[in-house]
């Protein structure tokens, strides 16, 4: 894991996902965020793993500064009309 200030730890990105979720999510969320978590750990290549944090990271300061309550299809839609 690299210690620099865009690392984000797993447990604060189940968090953040947790805690700006809404009523259109899994109501199973928690173990759903697990099981994602488990499989990102299994399949990101560890040369891409500070890629996809910082990028993780831009995602949620973005989402945060759209005051966002969810992340259906039409906020992510937002975000990538918005980086392009």
């Amino acid at each position: 894991m690299s210690s620099n200030s865009n690392h984000i730890d797993d447990d604060s990105d189940v968090r953040n996902v947790r805690d700006n979720k809404s009523g259109g999510e899994c109501s199973s969320s928690l173990s759903v965020e697990q099981l994602a978590l488990a499989a990102r750990k299994k399949v990101l290549p560890r040369k891409s793993e500070d890629r996809y944090k910082c990028t993780w990271k831009n995602f949620l300061n973005w989402h945060a500064q759209q005051n966002c309550s969810n992340f259906h299809e039409n906020v992510l839609l937002a975000y990538f009309q918005d980086i392009v």
